[in-house]
């Protein structure tokens, strides 16, 4: 008679994958918010959003890098920030989440959070370039590139997101953020 086996954590394996759909579909969504704003808005206005989303991704990844990579305790400015955030979210919900103590979370969120811009700007790249270049041939071929890149950050959000429900913070090379085309430059 043989005996049937259980995975040792099923709950696990449960919990990774059904964040890595929710990372899925929130990316999808991201990247679709990003083009339909591209799209609908006036260009300069579209333009002047995406070059704020890309200046807040640029922000983070000066934290991650500068403030939070091989730290062994959180900054002081990052513990008064997560006190008067807390302030708020009490004055407004009535409660706040739990302060984060360790680096390695804080940079793990910020990483999921440019991620999710990443997703959003390469779509509004995607209906920007599909709205200003005037031959249809390369505006399909640009935009179609652009969409591609999007999905690609999708995927790298989703993966995120999966491997923090597995470990509650990123492994450097995911924390590190860079992309094969960047590794390849740098030489790592």
């Amino acid at each position: 008679m043989t005996r049937r086996t259980t995975s040792p954590r099923p709950e696990a394996g449960r919990a990774e994958l059904r964040a890595q759909i929710i990372g899925l579909i929130c990316g999808a969504v991201l990247v679709l918010g990003g083009s339909a704003m591209a799209i609908w808005l006036p260009l300069p206005i579209a333009a002047a959003l995406t070059l704020a989303v890309l200046m807040r991704i640029c922000w983070l990844e000066d934290n991650i890098r500068s403030d939070l990579m091989g730290a062994h305790d959180l900054p002081a400015s990052y513990r008064q920030t997560q006190r008067l955030q807390a302030l708020w979210w009490r004055a407004l919900l009535g409660a706040a989440p739990a302060p984060v103590r360790c680096p390695r979370q804080l940079a793990s969120e910020m990483r999921l959070q440019a991620h999710a811009l990443h997703a959003f700007v390469a779509g509004a790249a995607s209906g920007i370039l599909a709205r200003v270049v005037d031959v249809p041939t390369a505006a399909v071929v640009l935009a179609g590139g652009a969409l591609a890149g999007a999905l690609w950050r999708v995927e790298r959000l989703a993966n995120a997101e999966a491997a923090m429900a597995r470990q509650s913070v990123l492994s450097d090379e995911m924390l590190e953020g860079l992309g094969p085309i960047a590794r390849f430059m740098m030489n790592r």
